[in-house]
């Protein structure tokens, strides 16, 4: 925090907040984009963002920088989730399709 140069204690939990947001939002645009390309390539380019962001938010100079990698992580990893998801109804009909997407929202809860 005081490195980052946070002043206000509250404001650390921004940090959180910007990588919901991404995450809320790159769902929407992940979302469309796998079932109009295809789930591989969409899953990749969103597993490249995550690390990318997680290496960028490493050594973020300021805090802004940091809440901007925050958020570009949370895109990232929206793509795992709803991809995940897309790849389970894609794949799995009735009982073991529940089975498996059951196991799919624990890890991502």
């Amino acid at each position: 925090g005081a490195s980052l140069g946070v002043e206000n204690e509250n404001h650390r939990q921004y940090v959180i907040t910007a990588y919901i947001l991404g995450f809320g939002t790159g769902q929407l645009f992940f979302g469309p984009i796998s079932d109009r390309f295809g789930r591989r390539a969409p899953l990749v380019v969103g597993l490249i963002i995550y690390v990318a962001a997680v290496a960028a938010a490493a050594v973020a100079p300021t805090f802004a920088v940091l809440l901007a990698c925050r958020t570009v992580q949370g895109i990232g990893a929206a793509a795992t989730r709803v991809i995940a998801v897309s790849i389970v109804r894609d794949t799995f009909e009735g009982r073991r399709m529940a089975e498996v997407m059951s196991l799919i929202f624990m890890v991502f809860m």
